[in-house]
């Protein structure tokens, strides 16, 4: 058991670098599979925020949502293969007044796996309960803060207490429904400057909450994050997202990046025209995922400016789930007034 305050250095010298399953099956086997794990649909590329970590400055296309033919092919073409979907992309998906209908239509084409991640400003207790009718798996909401000063220096222009309370509210609506799903998970984005709000956050929510997922920010595009553990460039290495991965946006462009690819500059072709599969498995992403596996970063330009395929996101997965161990354990003391996981991170 580490002490208080946590101890990030010794976090990082004790935890070994761990694969993906996929990355390792790749390196020991040279093989790819024919179609993705995880497919991200983007059908709104609108948001209502400004975040730290987000590259929405550097979109070239006009917000807008997905429209109802091109959802429909795309999620006809999923429907064969046992993937699991999440409504995300640049946007926040609730501001798709028809995500309910199109949950409801995935449900009903088969696709059980069925997740959204969120910024929980506009989840109200009847979104929530339609949202659970249509048959949701999994609820994600961002709350990188406890408080609206650790919150909001993250997520700018977000009310921390409007997340907070639409947070209880879902949870409160899933015990009415007497429902087993979804799981209401709560993502945190560890950067320097809300560090100390690590504690808080599971304190108050580590048993309401089916998982509390850490993240260590990292940095894609032309953003500047603050984080926690530093990048080391040069260290890159092929990125696993290119193994298991897929986003749609919403004109059904799709693109192996998992989310650093904001103008599907890693486009494989249109999930509206072509199935899966062969969309998976065809001659652009070939070509691409070649590249990339190759280490040529030189000729992709989203992932040569992209921290994510440096030998320092695997330690940004050991950390994180060596976090989510320590303060899910019941047996965590309460930290001392004034302590905070900055006193050992400035």
């Amino acid at each position: 058991m580490l002490t208080w305050p946590m101890d990030f250095e010794k976090l990082i010298r004790d935890n070994k670098v761990t694969y993906p399953l996929e990355y390792r099956h790749f390196i020991q086997t040279g093989c790819v599979a024919k179609t993705p794990k995880n497919v991200s649909i983007e059908t709104s590329s609108a948001c209502q925020l400004s975040c730290a970590m987000c590259d929405r400055s550097r979109i070239r296309r006009e917000a807008s949502f997905m429209p109802d033919d091109v959802f429909y092919a795309v999620i006809d073409h999923i429907a064969p293969f046992r993937v699991r979907v999440n409504f995300n992309g640049v946007g926040e998906p609730l501001l798709d007044e028809r995500l309910v209908d199109r949950i409801a239509y995935a449900t009903g084409r088969g696709i059980d796996e069925i997740g959204l991640v969120t910024n929980g400003l506009l989840l109200t207790s009847s979104l929530s309960k339609e949202l659970i009718k249509a048959g949701i798996k999994r609820i994600t909401v961002s709350l990188d803060g406890d408080d609206q000063e650790s919150h909001g220096g993250v997520h700018s222009g977000a009310d921390y207490e409007t997340v907070v309370n639409h947070i209880e509210s879902l949870i409160r609506v899933k015990k009415n429904l007497n429902r087993g799903f979804p799981d209401v998970v709560l993502r945190v984005t560890v950067q320097k400057s809300n560090l100390a709000a690590i504690p808080g956050i599971f304190m108050r929510w580590r048993n309401k909450v089916q998982a509390i997922c850490v993240n260590f920010v990292y940095q894609y595009g032309q953003v500047r994050t603050n984080p926690v553990v530093p990048y080391n460039w040069k260290e890159k290495i092929p990125c696993p997202n290119m193994l298991n991965s897929v986003m749609v946006l919403t004109n059904g462009l799709t693109t192996l990046c998992c989310m650093g690819d904001v103008n599907a500059e890693l486009n494989i072709g249109n999930l509206a025209q072509v199935r899966l599969d062969n969309l998976y498995s065809g001659s652009a992403a070939k070509d691409i995922r070649a590249r990339h596996l190759a280490g040529d970063f030189d000729s992709l330009p989203v992932c040569d400016r992209c921290a994510g395929c440096t030998m320092s996101s695997f330690y940004f997965g050991s950390l994180a789930r060596a976090v989510e161990a320590y303060w899910q354990n019941d047996m965590v003391p309460k930290p001392e007034p004034g302590s905070g996981l900055n006193a050992c991170c400035p």
